[in-house]
């Protein structure tokens, strides 16, 4: 009876250990697959971040002198039309 008992848990052992083998492999190329592709999206995403960034600042820039110049304007309509004082 204990030669059986032992053969039983030799086998199971040696299928546990295959399987474990084999969720091994599969976590390992999970990781790489994660690595390669998240990461390379996860820079991607970081890059496109930084470039609207970059947009809005010259946006906001060009809104800024935009409105600087439209005072200008309206001080100047302001002194022509009847020599009012600007606020």
């Amino acid at each position: 009876m204990n030669d059986k008992l032992y053969d039983l848990v030799e086998k199971m052992y040696i299928e546990f250990s295959g399987r474990i083998g084999t969720l091994e492999k599969g976590q390992k190329e999970l990781q790489l697959t994660i690595e390669n592709n998240v990461s390379e999206k996860i820079k991607t995403l970081y890059d496109d971040r930084v470039e609207i960034k970059e947009s809005l600042a010259c946006i906001n820039s060009k809104l800024d002198n935009m409105a600087k110049v439209d005072e200008n304007h309206e001080l100047r309509i302001r002194v022509l039309e009847g020599g009012k004082q600007a606020v």
